[in-house]
């Protein structure tokens, strides 16, 4: 008998010490909702998960919550914004199969998927007093996935690149990472859209939300919000770019410094390329609906698991390399190309800048289709549907041609010279512009080299956790963080012990994490001047 007392008291307490550990935690109140964190005992971070900080109207911008909730939050309902994935992502070199890609949908996705986390140090929360004493620097992660997948969480765990400030730094900081929508349900464009009603680039605008909305909260969490850095990759980095020259720079960017890896930008079609996606869309939508659907508030009354089914036969047919889906130039928030707008001194002035590329970019954007000439132009004209046959022709036969100095090595091929075409314009040029546009405000670079070197390698470094992945190169990795880490908290990647990253206004120069030197910028071309002027648009 005195075994089951024992049980029942062992039982008692276990729930007591339970409870008692839950109504610990700590709780924030937002005023709509209150949010409560969980915590990570071996880490020492409490996590608020999945904070909405938006609603996400379909086809339309953003709106701020205006519904109360009173009721505890603990961030266990998670969401994601509507996924897509073309076909040469998945299926190799068979067109005629996209309609089976991707067929299932995450369980997890939802409509209202404009939600965030915030982890905050125990030590950062423990010691702030809500009186702007002890707030800590901000950093808040933007995802990639081409603009058509990823979610908050996608990149990797955090954990030790937070840590890593609070081992450089008594201070620490708080991180934050944001959901914003993708595909067609983000990047729907054009002059047909605008006119009904429409507003493009609503990606873009929810991020800005997201990033209003930790400027406004974020003290409550114990950061703060006059130190905040923008960090992302791929296409998280091509949408800081796009925040930096919003509204042609006078639109003020809501952070002081940026992180920008990689970013991915798929060429902007032109207004006819838009209005024909625009089209496809409802056609796919009077097809799956059986009725005849032909305008945005057509659209706005399909089923939402119908337009689940539209997002993804919308991106799977994208020609090798691209994704249907981006930043566009609408006249508004994107006024003119980016790399025009750095050109013209018509972006936000006032931020410091840490970039960095790797060094084969678009080995795996590169079409395996194309063998020959005729293939090769024939990309050209799909990438660059405005393009007059001049335009081409100057591609072909001089910037990318065969026969020049620059690529005269007898084993380069056709698919060799689309690679490189790729690696320019969707990818390190877009870091030239930005870099020499900061480069006396403020502008640090590195060259992510290590073998292979392509596209997207650098997450698992940016996100390295001790004993995660035996294949990386450890010391790169902590390297990068302390750069990172340094960055947050001082405006200056540089500390004492760490090889220099030099301004990049010393001769274009980037320090190579793998040969640990200083090389020349590989994007400081001929090349990567020509795109930026756009005479292709």
């Amino acid at each position: 008998m005195d075994i089951y007392i024992l049980i029942l008291n062992l039982l008692l307490y276990l729930l007591w010490a339970t409870a008692d550990n839950t109504n610990s935690l700590p709780i924030v109140d937002l005023g709509y909702i209150i949010q409560q964190a969980t915590l990570n005992l071996d880490e020492e971070l409490y996590n608020f998960s999945n904070i909405q900080y938006a609603t996400a109207p379909l086809f339309a911008a953003p709106q701020n919550i205006t519904t109360i909730h009173r009721c505890i939050n603990s961030g266990q309902v998670q969401g994601i914004c509507p996924q897509s994935t073309p076909w040469w992502q998945v299926l190799g070199s068979d067109p005629h199969i996209f309609n089976t890609v991707s067929a299932h949908v995450d369980p997890r996705t939802v409509q209202e998927c404009l939600t965030l986390d915030v982890i905050v140090p125990t030590n950062v929360w423990n010691r702030h007093d809500f009186k702007g004493k002890y707030y800590v620097p901000v950093l808040v992660w933007i995802h990639g996935g081409g603009y058509v997948s990823g979610d908050k969480n996608s990149a990797g765990n955090p954990n030790n690149l937070i840590n890593q400030s609070v081992t450089n730094s008594s201070s620490g900081i708080v991180f934050v990472s944001l959901n914003y929508r993708l595909g067609m349900f983000g990047w729907l464009s054009g002059p047909k859209f605008q006119s009904e009603g429409g507003i493009s680039n609503i990606g873009l605008r929810d991020q800005r939300a997201g990033l209003e909305w930790v400027k406004r909260y974020i003290h409550l969490f114990g950061g703060d919000a006059g130190r905040i850095t923008v960090m992302g990759e791929s296409a998280g980095a091509g949408s800081i770019m796009h925040h930096l020259i919003a509204e042609g720079g006078k639109l003020k960017a809501p952070f002081s410094q940026a992180i920008i890896q990689s970013p991915a930008l798929a060429p902007v079609p032109s207004t006819e390329v838009q209005d024909y996606n625009f089209d496809m869309v409802l056609k796919w939508a009077s097809i799956l609906t059986t009725s005849q659907l032909s305008t945005l508030e057509d659209l706005k009354n399909v089923p939402f698991t119908t337009l689940l089914q539209i997002n993804q036969v919308t991106t799977a047919p994208s020609y090798w390399g691209s994704m249907t889906w981006g930043p566009t130039v609408d006249g508004r928030y994107v006024p003119k190309m980016p790399g025009v707008l750095f050109q013209q001194g018509h972006f936000d002035h006032s931020i410091k800048v840490v970039t960095g590329h790797n060094s084969h970019e678009g080995r795996s954007f590169g079409s395996p289709l194309v063998t020959d000439e005729s293939q090769y132009l024939q990309y050209l004209r799909e990438l660059l549907p405005s393009a007059s046959a001049d335009i081409i022709n100057y591609l072909d036969n001089h910037l990318y041609s065969q026969r020049s100095n620059w690529s005269n090595d007898p084993n380069r091929n056709e698919r060799d010279r689309l690679i490189n075409t790729i690696t320019d314009y969707f990818f390190i040029c877009n870091n030239r512009y930005i870099d020499t546009a900061y480069q006396d405000i403020g502008s640090w670079g590195y060259y992510f080299d290590v073998p292979p070197g392509v596209h997207a390698q650098d997450l698992a470094y940016t996100f390295y956790n001790p004993g995660a992945d035996s294949k990386i190169n450890v010391t790169i990795a902590r390297q990068m963080q302390s750069y990172f880490a340094n960055f947050i908290q001082t405006g200056d990647p540089n500390a004492p012990g760490l090889p220099t990253l030099v301004s990049y206004r010393e001769g274009s120069m980037l320090r190579s994490l793998h040969a640990n030197a200083l090389v020349k910028d590989t994007a400081a071309t001929d090349r990567c001047a020509w795109w930026q002027q756009a005479l292709y648009a």
